[in-house]
C-alpha cells in the first residue's frame, strides 16, 4: 500500500492518530499502512510545535490529560507556563509567569480573567496540523468524499514540496451548514474530549474544515489556498483571527 500523502510505498506500519493523542484522542486513528514512517515523523514534529506553545498549549492541561510518560500535560505561551492538575482534574491548570499585563480583571471571588494570545510563532505548525487532521479524517471516515475531492495541493504542502504557507482563521462563531466527518463510535469518542471535525463543500476550490476543540474553533480550506470564503465569516465575527502566513525562503 502507498502512503496517502507522499505516495511512496509503506514499508513500516506506523500508528497515526488523526487528532493528536496529546489532545486526549486514544482511538481515532488511521488504518495501518495508510501513512509511511517518513510522513509520520514529519507530522509528529509539527504537531509537537503546534501543541506546546500558544493557546493549544493551554487547552491540553485544561483537558486533564496525561502525557505518554504519565505526567500532567504542560505548555507555554508568551512567557506563561501551564501545567495540568496532578490529579488530572479537568479545567484546573497551574499557571506561572503571570504579570499585570496578562490579567484583564479580578473577579469578586478573587479569581482572574487572563488574556492568552492565540499563537506564539507557531501559526505554521497549527496550519499543518489542521490540514493533516482534515485530509486524514476524510480518508478514514468519508472515503467516497475523499476520492472526489482534489487534495493534491495540500498533499504537496504536507510532503514539503511547496514552501507557500496556508491561511486559516480562528472564530468564536459556530459555523452553520457543516457536517461531521467522523462517524458512529469515532464521532462519539471525539465528543467525549469536546472535539468535532466538520466539513462544508463550497465549490471545487473551497472545501472547508471546521476543527473544534474545547473552546477553540478553526476554519481552513483544504482544497486550495483560495481565500474568497473568508469574507462572510469576517463580516459576522469581529473577533475573527485571520492567519495570513508569509512565503518562506
Amino acid at each position: 500500500m502507498n502512503c496517502i500523502i507522499c505516495g511512496n510505498p509503506v514499508t513500516k506500519n506506523s500508528l497515526e492518530h488523526i487528532v493528536p493523542e496529546g489532545l486526549g484522542n486514544k482511538s481515532y486513528t488511521l488504518d495501518l499502512g495508510s501513512i509511511c514512517g517518513t510522513c509520520n515523523n514529519s507530522f509528529s514534529n509539527f504537531e509537537a510545535k503546534a501543541l506546546s506553545v500558544g493557546i493549544l498549549a493551554m487547552s491540553k492541561p485544561m483537558g486533564g490529560y496525561a502525557t505518554k510518560k504519565g505526567k500532567p500535560a504542560k505548555g507555554e505561551s508568551h512567557g506563561l507556563k501551564f501545567e495540568g492538575s496532578k490529579n488530572y482534574i479537568k479545567n484546573q491548570v497551574i499557571v506561572s509567569g503571570l504579570t499585570e499585563d496578562n490579567v484583564i480583571k479580578t473577579n469578586d471571588d478573587g479569581s482572574y480573567v487572563v488574556h492568552i494570545p492565540d499563537f506564539d510563532k507557531n501559526e505554521v505548525p497549527v496550519s499543518k496540523l489542521l490540514l493533516k487532521i482534515g485530509i486524514e479524517s476524510l480518508y478514514q471516515s468519508q472515503r467516497a468524499l475523499y476520492k472526489v475531492t482534489n487534495l493534491e495541493a495540500v498533499k504537496t504542502y504536507l510532503d514539503k514540496k511547496s514552501n507557500i504557507d496556508w491561511p486559516f482563521i480562528t472564530t468564536k462563531l459556530k459555523p452553520l451548514d457543516f457536517k461531521p466527518i467522523p462517524r458512529f463510535q469515532d464521532k462519539v469518542n471525539l465528543k467525549k474530549i469536546q472535539c468535532e471535525i466538520l466539513y462544508k463543500t463550497v465549490n471545487p476550490e473551497v472545501f472547508l474544515i471546521n476543527f473544534r476543540y474545547r473552546f477553540l474553533s478553526y476554519l481552513i480550506n483544504i482544497a486550495s489556498r483560495d481565500m474568497s470564503w473568508i469574507a462572510p465569516y469576517q463580516a459576522a465575527d469581529d473577533t475573527l483571527g485571520l492567519c495570513l502566513l508569509k512565503k518562506t525562503k
